[in-house]
C-alpha cells in the first residue's frame, strides 16, 4: 500500500472531465477568448464564435441547435477534408439578464450537439452560470501576476523598438487590474505622446511665424503633417496671407 506521503502527489480528477462542453471563467481582459480560439484552431477545428450577450434568447439558441448540432465544414486545399466546428459561446453570464429560457436552451444544445462547445463567462458565482457548470468541464482562469504581465509587455515594447521601465509597467498593470487589453491600450496612448505635445507647439506659434515657416519650406523641408499644423494655427487668416504673398 502506498504511504500517505505518496498519495499527496496525486490530485483527484476534475469533475465532468468527459463533458461535451467546457466552462471557462475568470476576470475580463486576461485572454480567455484568445486562449479558447487558439486551442480550437490548434486542434484543427473551425471556430464558430457567438456572443451570448447578443444571442441570448431561447429562440436564437434553438435555431443554433438545429443548424449547428452536427455541423461540419468542407475545406479545400492541398488535402480536401471535412473539418469539424468548435462552438464558442462568449459572455454566457450575459444571458442571465435576457430571456430566462436562453440558458436552458444552451444546456439543451450542449446535450445534443456533436461538436465541442466552449462557454466563457466573467461572473462564475452567478446562480444560473453555476447551473450551466454542472454540464461542463469547469476551468477557472485567475489574474496573472504583475511581474509576469510586465515582463511580457516589456518584450512587446522591445519588438516595437521602445524602451520602458519594468517598474512603470508593473504600476500600470496594477492600476488596470491585470487587464491585458487596458494595459496595452494605455501603453499605446502614452507612447504616442513621447514625441512631445503638438498642441502646445501650435499655441506658441504666431500667425506670421507660421506663414514664414510655410514659405521657407524649401529650407526646412517640412512634412505634410507639419504644414497642416501650421495651417491650423489660424485657418481663417493664413490662407489669405498665402494668397496675398503669391
Amino acid at each position: 500500500l502506498p504511504t500517505p506521503q505518496e498519495t499527496k502527489k496525486f490530485q483527484p480528477p476534475p469533475e465532468n472531465i468527459n463533458a461535451r462542453a467546457v466552462l471557462v471563467s475568470g476576470p475580463p481582459g486576461i485572454g480567455k477568448t484568445t486562449t479558447c480560439t487558439l486551442v480550437a484552431k490548434c486542434s484543427r477545428f473551425k471556430v464558430m464564435e457567438f456572443n451570448t450577450s447578443d444571442a441570448r434568447s431561447k429562440a436564437v439558441i434553438d435555431s443554433m441547435t438545429n443548424s449547428l448540432a452536427g455541423n461540419k465544414t468542407l475545406s479545400f486545399g492541398t488535402e480536401s477534408s471535412l473539418q469539424r466546428s468548435a462552438i464558442i459561446m462568449d459572455e454566457c453570464d450575459g444571458m442571465t439578464g435576457g430571456d430566462k429560457g436562453g440558458l436552458q436552451a444552451l444546456i439543451n444544445l450542449i446535450q445534443v450537439t456533436k461538436n465541442p462547445v466552449i462557454c466563457i463567462c466573467n461572473d462564475r458565482s452567478d446562480q444560473q452560470v453555476r447551473q450551466l457548470a454542472n454540464h461542463c468541464l469547469d476551468l477557472r482562469f485567475r489574474r496573472p501576476e504583475n511581474a509576469t504581465v510586465a515582463k511580457r509587455i516589456k518584450r512587446i515594447m522591445e519588438t516595437e523598438n521602445k524602451k520602458v521601465e519594468i517598474a512603470a509597467v508593473e504600476a500600470i498593470v496594477e492600476a488596470c487590474g491585470q487587464d491585458l487589453r487596458q494595459v496595452i491600450n494605455h501603453l499605446q496612448f502614452f507612447g504616442s505622446l513621447t514625441g512631445g505635445n503638438q498642441k502646445d507647439t501650435q499655441v506658441m506659434t504666431g500667425t506670421f511665424e507660421a506663414c514664414s515657416k510655410l514659405f521657407s519650406h524649401h529650407r526646412e523641408r517640412l512634412s505634410i503633417d507639419q504644414r497642416m499644423d501650421l495651417h491650423f494655427v489660424d485657418y481663417d487668416l493664413i490662407p489669405t496671407m498665402v494668397q496675398e504673398n503669391y
